[in-house]
Parts: C-alpha cells; sequence; structure tokens
C-alpha cells in the first residue's frame, strides 16, 4: 500500500508540476557602457593613465523554461567590446644619436595624444535562474562563461604625434624643425593582436515584459555582468614605449632609434596587474514558444 501511494504521490506531483510548465526560444541583443577595470600603479615618473573604457554590444539564442513564476535560461552569445584609454604627453631624452655627418648628440622625442583602443569579442555560454514578479516584472541572476575569440589594440590616431629634437654639445640651442635632419613632427599608428584569458561573470538582469502574448513575448532589461577573474595574459612587449623605426621605402640602418606609444596592455606597465571586464546596460529580449501544458498565462502578471 505504501508503494502504490508513494507512487501515486510522484505521478500527481509530475501531473501538476508539467500541467504549469512552459519552454521559449530566446533571442536577444544587449548594449551599453564597457570597461576594464585595474590597479595599475600610479606613479609621478610615469605617465597618468585614464580609464579604460567604451562602448559594448551583444546578440544570443537560448531556451527558457518556465515553472510557475520560476524561469531558468540557458544560452549563448556573443559580446563585442571597443574600449579607450588615455595616457599623458612623456618625453623620452637623453637618447644617445648619430646624425647622418656622423655627429653625435642627444636625442629628444616628446610622444603627444596618446592614445590606446581595445577591440575584444567573447563568446559567452550564460547560465541563469529568476522569477517572474508582479506586475510583469522580472529578474534574473547567474553567470557567465566566456571563450576570447579576438582581440587588437590600436595605438595612436591622426593627432597622436612624435616630435624628434636634438641636443648637440658644441650648440647652445635645441635643434627643431629641420626635416633634412630629421627634426621634425610625425604621426604614430600602430596595430597588433592580442589574446585574452577567458573570463567568468556573475551577471544580473531586471526588466518588464513589455508584451505578453499566446506564443511570443517581448521584454526589456537593465543588465550588468561583472568578471571577477583577470583577463590579461601578462605578455609583455617592452616598456611604455618601444623602438619601431619608420619604413621610408628603404632598409632602416641598424641603431636607428624611432619610437612609438606602447600598448598599455602589452608595456611592462601591466605586468601582474589584473583587469576584469564589466558591461552594463540595455537588454532587449524576444521570445517564442515551443511549448507549454497549460494555457495559463498567470504566472507572467
Amino acid at each position: 500500500m505504501k508503494k502504490v501511494l508513494m507512487i501515486l504521490s510522484l505521478v500527481a506531483f509530475y501531473v501538476a508540476m508539467s500541467a504549469q510548465t512552459s519552454g521559449w526560444f530566446s533571442l536577444w541583443g544587449e548594449a551599453g557602457y564597457s570597461r576594464l577595470n585595474n590597479n595599475i600603479i600610479k606613479d609621478k615618473d610615469l605617465p597618468k593613465v585614464y580609464d579604460i573604457q567604451g562602448f559594448g554590444a551583444g546578440l544570443g539564442i537560448g531556451y527558457e523554461f518556465h515553472y510557475r513564476k520560476f524561469i531558468a535560461t540557458i544560452g549563448v552569445e556573443g559580446n563585442y567590446w571597443d574600449m579607450n584609454t588615455m595616457v599623458d604627453n612623456f618625453q623620452i631624452r637623453d637618447v644617445d644619436m648619430i646624425d647622418t655627418e656622423g655627429w653625435e648628440y642627444s636625442g629628444v622625442f616628446d610622444l603627444r595624444n596618446n592614445t590606446d583602443r581595445y577591440q575584444i569579442a567573447y563568446a559567452n555560454v550564460p547560465l541563469m535562474v529568476g522569477f517572474n514578479l508582479p506586475k510583469k516584472w522580472y529578474f534574473l541572476v547567474g553567470a557567465k562563461y566566456g571563450l576570447n575569440i579576438y582581440g587588437q589594440s590600436i595605438t595612436g590616431d591622426k593627432h597622436t604625434t612624435v616630435t624628434h629634437s636634438g641636443i648637440y654639445p658644441q650648440f647652445i640651442d635645441e635643434f627643431k624643425n629641420m626635416e633634412n635632419h630629421e627634426f621634425w613632427t610625425y604621426n604614430r599608428t600602430y596595430k597588433t593582436n592580442m589574446t585574452f584569458e577567458n573570463n567568468l561573470a556573475a551577471s544580473l538582469e531586471i526588466g518588464r515584459y513589455l508584451s505578453v502574448k499566446d506564443n511570443i513575448a517581448v521584454r526589456l532589461a537593465l543588465f550588468a555582468d561583472y568578471g571577477f577573474l583577470n583577463i590579461h595574459k601578462d605578455k609583455v612587449e617592452g616598456r611604455f614605449f618601444v623602438n619601431d623605426p619608420m619604413d621610408f621605402g628603404v632598409p632602416n640602418p641598424d641603431g636607428v632609434f624611432n619610437p612609438r606609444y606602447n600598448a598599455l596592455l602589452l608595456s611592462d606597465r601591466a605586468y601582474k596587474r589584473t583587469f576584469t571586464p564589466m558591461f552594463i546596460g540595455l537588454k532587449f529580449t524576444i521570445l517564442f514558444k515551443l511549448h507549454e501544458n497549460s494555457n495559463c498565462m498567470c504566472e507572467w502578471y
């Protein structure tokens, strides 16, 4: 008798649950503010680094399960972040140089308007749970595991310049604006591919259903993704400047010094530092019903 009662209880429980469940295909887009939080050490002897921040966007698809007011969702999404920072103007002095006439002098290089741009893309797997709230409000909370699929740094733009001047011990004045001696101002930009570590972010979403019909629902939400793993690979390529001789159409002689600003994340200032991404903004979701074991929509109100 006990076994029969237990079986009947399980059957009744299953029927009660299945009578109030529904499954939905979800399609979403999101956009907002992106940022790389970091703990770069401020040093009065080094140029100041400003916040690394910019714009982010994403697209995703998934499956969403509803049981009464409970929600569970899993999917795949792609995030793209376009972030920028600025580094204060700085000067490289006392560089031992030799001009084309064989005269020795001390080189001076002013690097100005040093822009630093990062384009980063991740493929994420979000796993979220939450509840439908009264008056068509809802919330979801969970985690997103992200795989880095693209990264690029762009240092410099049309305003980024290097000005070369020279100090000769036998002359009083500093030599400037003499193009025939390569004492001039020139533009320097540089692109390089980068890779980042995988990301694990805590995620929160709070929003409201804009429309609920028999087979489709639309909602708008505020979201916040906060990464708590360091995505920097600690791959550094020199100081906050690097020597990268310019291409004048002929091979540069050995020893030519033509510095450019180095990407912050590729410089020694980023070594053993922590960089964690943050992405907040608006999320628009469309839900398409796949199956439902009840015609009741009351759990959404």
